[in-house]
């Protein structure tokens, strides 16, 4: 039994309708991306420079020594 061939015009439609919903997804999902990198690179810039500077471990000495005498 040969199978029939398919209607090639439904076949365009239905590639075409494929291709734009993946451009869609693809559009999509590098925007937020590209929001999640904004983000993270947002937060840990501050923490870049003061390591950068070298001031990190001279911050993180006064954080420590503040929560002792909170919780003393």
């Amino acid at each position: 039994m040969e199978k029939p061939s398919p209607d090639q015009a439904s076949v365009a439609v239905s590639s075409e309708g494929l291709v734009q919903f993946g451009v869609k997804m693809v559009t999509w999902a590098g925007q937020r991306t590209t929001k999640f990198v904004d983000a993270a690179l947002a937060a840990l810039a501050p923490a870049i420079v003061l390591k950068v500077t070298g001031l990190l471990p001279v911050l993180l000495e006064a954080v420590v020594a503040v929560a002792r005498a909170v919780t003393h």
